[in-house]
């Protein structure tokens, strides 16, 4: 990522467009909830309750998700 960030993502080998997956969980949840965030400190554990509820909402509309 520009940030540097590295996400990682468990995922069934046979899942296809997970970079595309990783591309939104960091412009469209990353950036806006803890980039964004002027009480968010580089480098730690992010601990921001609308970036887990927004991650949470967009992992579990994908497709791959059972």
């Amino acid at each position: 990522t520009p940030s540097g960030m590295r996400l990682v993502m468990t995922t069934d080998p046979a899942s296809e467009g997970m970079r595309a997956v990783l591309q939104r969980i960091y412009a469209d949840v990353y950036v806006e909830y803890v980039v964004k965030n002027p009480l968010a400190k580089h480098g730690a554990m992010i601990r921001n309750e609308l970036f887990r509820t927004h991650l949470n909402a967009l992992v579990r509309s994908l497709p791959n998700f059972p």
